[in-house]
């Protein structure tokens, strides 16, 4: 009996990327604190913009899920696990 192995690019390319994505355009969310995040730069980048809302502007899946937040007058960029739910306390 044969198998054909999968690699996790395999999967992932296979399910559905709207049930993977909490967030839609249009939806209110808060820029949160992350810290997992090690990178330097995005710490500095995303000071100004914690705990205020925004809404979601575009969503983008590669090469992992971020998306164009406009808060106030101001698009930003972020990944998704910098942004929370404006509903969520």
């Amino acid at each position: 009996m044969e198998y054909e192995q999968l690699t996790i690019f395999d999967i992932f390319a296979e399910l559905d990327h709207h049930e993977q994505i909490p967030y839609q355009t249009g939806d209110e969310i808060v820029i949160i604190a992350n810290h997992l995040a090690e990178d330097i730069e995005s710490k500095y980048y995303l000071e100004p913009y914690i705990k205020k809302a925004g809404q979601i502007q575009q969503v983008f899946l590669n090469p992992r899920i971020h998306y164009e937040v406009l808060i106030g007058k101001k698009i930003i960029m972020v990944y998704h696990e910098e942004v929370r739910g404006s509903c969520i306390p």
